[in-house]
């Protein structure tokens, strides 16, 4: 127990190394109700409600509940008359509920995000005040670490993995490429900001445009589909569809940081960003690369992600294209081979299996720089983030 907590029993308890009078950032967080976090604290309340009624009729359905709730703190907090737009409620529950039109997306684990906050990941923090002005709080490291508690990561985990399920249905998403990818960035510290990227993805402009320019970006269509969802897990985010179709928060700049880095709206705009340029960097891009060469090499998970990932890193689209070419890939290419030429020729992809296995440790109980932590075994499954997504 850190000793400013023992002189100060009102402290947080802080799962990291922070000083617990570091607040800046959980302040930030209690004081936010954009709709992404109000449809946090919906659902926590939820929750704990269900556990305290013991006389909850099992054929009762808690999502239908929720999904009104949800709606009516929305339409709150955005100024929209939801409520009174809706159709009449059909008596069947079973009418009203979403039926997904491809399979379950596997989830992103509260324990691996959890350990992947306990890593220091440096570069600038900023929180935003009222006026949606960015101020910074020092380095997301050594003495200016922020404070995180069980609960930020709880509200981290449900709105990552709540943008997963709003943009899954019709475009399967690998949750361990965002897992891998997010963790090795910024430790999913979503309130990290500097011209080389912001929030938890570490977005830059021209990542950002393939969903956010309206004439160039090729995944800029995702923004309407999550408008037009009937998903219940796209309500926390339409509201940044609906501002972003209307004003492109593009160019990233230090003005507009908290567009990006704010824990509600700058939060669900970093998250959809971020899937969406996963997904236009796979489907537009890599895809069609590999399919030229070898197709039935984008059948093999592993070689797709490993090429998006590239694709989706500094490195860019360009140098996974590189590798195809230089690696000589066709139809005789086997999957084991290409997975080690990639690593070999992508530094990126071993950054990210470094940071997985530092997570990896933390969530093992060993410090990361520890020998035990070196002598860890660890499989490529595990690596590639398998044991931090849902089945």
């Amino acid at each position: 127990m850190p000793s400013a907590f023992a002189e100060n029993p009102s402290a947080p308890m802080c799962i990291n190394k922070a000083d617990p009078n570091n607040t800046q950032l959980l302040e930030s967080i209690s004081a936010n109700r954009d709709p992404l976090r109000l449809a946090y604290l919906v659902s926590k309340k939820e929750k704990t409600a269900q556990k305290n009624d013991s006389n909850v009729c099992p054929e009762t359905d808690p999502f239908k509940k929720q999904i009104k709730t949800i709606s009516r703190v929305l339409a709150q907090a955005t100024g929209q008359n939801i409520e009174a737009k809706a159709a009449p409620q059909p008596k069947s529950a079973k009418e009203t509920a979403y039926v997904p039109t491809g399979p379950r997306p596997a989830l992103i684990k509260k324990e691996c995000i959890k350990a992947s906050l306990q890593r220091a990941p440096g570069n600038t923090g900023y929180t935003c005040d009222a006026d949606n002005t960015p101020k910074p709080y020092g380095t997301a490291g050594g003495a200016t670490l922020q404070c995180v508690t069980d609960e930020t990561a709880d509200y981290i985990t449900f709105s990552v993995n709540k943008a997963i399920q709003c943009m899954s249905p019709k475009q399967p998403i690998d949750s361990r490429v965002l897992y891998t990818k997010i963790n090795n960035e910024s430790g999913f510290n979503f309130s990290l900001a500097s011209p080389g990227g912001v929030s938890s993805p570490q977005l830059t402009t021209r990542g950002a445009g393939e969903v956010g320019h309206p004439t160039k970006g090729n995944g800029h269509y995702l923004l309407q589909e999550i408008i037009d969802s009937k998903n219940p897990a796209c309500e926390p985010f339409k509201n940044i569809a609906r501002q972003d179709l209307k004003d492109s928060p593009l160019p990233i700049t230090r003005a507009k940081y908290c567009d990006w880095i704010n824990p509600g709206n700058g939060l669900a705009r970093s998250l959809v960003y971020s899937i969406g340029l996963y997904l236009t960097q796979r489907d537009y891009y890599i895809i069609p690369a590999v399919e030229k060469r070898a197709p039935s090499l984008t059948k093999n998970r592993g070689v797709m992600n490993a090429l998006s990932a590239i694709a989706y890193g500094r490195e860019g689209v360009d140098h996974a294209k590189w590798l195809l070419q230089k690696y000589r890939v066709d139809k005789n290419t086997t999957a084991s081979r290409l997975r080690k030429e990639l690593l070999h020729g992508s530094e990126y992809l071993k950054e990210m299996e470094d940071k997985t296995r530092e997570a990896a440790c933390i969530n093992r109980g060993l410090h990361p720089s520890s020998n035990k932590c070196e002598g860890l075994k660890l499989s490529q499954s595990q690596l590639d983030g398998d044991e931090c997504v849902t089945k």
